[in-house]
């Protein structure tokens, strides 16, 4: 009991050491290298839950999974606006590598039709990812906690039925209702979840455009660019930041599908 006292006051701890990080990133500039830095961290972070939910075959496993990727899906959003306000504020002079690697790729040999090319592509993976694996999580998370909730009353009245004909115990009684609790509650906060990173896809694409449309803006009102020269820096960069961050947000989705598919397999199973 001391014991998960313990691990829940660390968890609320980094939580609140996260949240004020995630704001302090979107409101104060950072260089380009600290910017790189919190790519790759949001990268990992992604994967890390990611496998680690691959050995959860109960909530027991991993219950504070809901947690994690709610952190995650939040710190990500508070890195890609710090990204495009970086390539706002650079333009033409933006360093950051990861961003700038990807963005070399994209624009290739440099020629329009090479970038309207890349941003149909683009387009079609993001709508894709948007449209089936995004949504296909939320879908499986809805599901899954609409029919724990709906038999969930019947498994509490299975439990007072078994306490009253002498089947079980007070303790074993009380044991078995907070299992229920804390199935309920992982469910619940797992489709709340879903729906978040759900949101957060449609934030990113918000993010995307503004990128590339205010870019354009900025760099020909303000700094006089040519059209032709906006188009072919800051097209490259919207495509870079969005597709880094698609990446994240993909390994959530995953995250969320699998793991409330494996526990829902587990269970089955069990019950079967």
């Amino acid at each position: 009991m001391k014991d998960d006292r313990r691990f829940l006051s660390l968890i609320k701890k980094i939580s609140i050491a996260v949240i004020i990080i995630a704001i302090l990133i979107m409101l104060v500039p950072i260089p380009a290298l600290l910017l790189d830095i919190l790519i790759a961290v949001n990268l990992i972070s992604a994967f890390a839950i990611l496998a680690v939910s691959r050995r959860a075959g109960k909530v027991a496993d991993f219950p504070t999974c809901p947690i994690w990727l709610l952190l995650s899906t939040a710190f990500g959003m508070a890195v890609n606006i710090s990204a495009t306000r970086l390539i706002f504020t650079k333009g033409k002079d933006f360093d950051g590598r990861l961003i700038g690697f990807v963005s070399d790729f994209v624009a290739g040999s440099g020629e329009i039709a090479y970038l309207a090319a890349s941003l149909v592509i683009f387009i079609v993976i993001t709508i894709v990812h948007a449209a089936v694996i995004v949504r296909r999580q939320k879908r499986i998370a809805e599901t899954a906690s609409r029919f724990t909730i709906d038999a969930m009353r019947t498994k509490q009245k299975d439990v007072d039925a078994g306490y009253n004909a002498g089947l079980i115990n007070q303790d074993m009684a009380a044991s078995m209702k907070a299992a229920l609790q804390r199935e309920y509650y992982f469910y619940n906060t797992m489709y709340k979840v879903g729906k978040f990173i759900s949101a957060n896809e449609k934030f990113r694409i918000f993010v995307i455009a503004a990128t590339i449309t205010g870019g354009i803006l900025i760099g020909t009102k303000l700094r006089g660019e040519s059209i032709n020269d906006a188009v072919k820096l800051y097209i490259p960069l919207g495509i870079a930041s969005g597709f880094l961050f698609m990446c994240h947000a993909l390994l959530l989705a995953l995250t969320v599908g699998s793991v409330i598919t494996r526990i829902w397999a587990a269970r089955t199973e069990t019950h079967s």
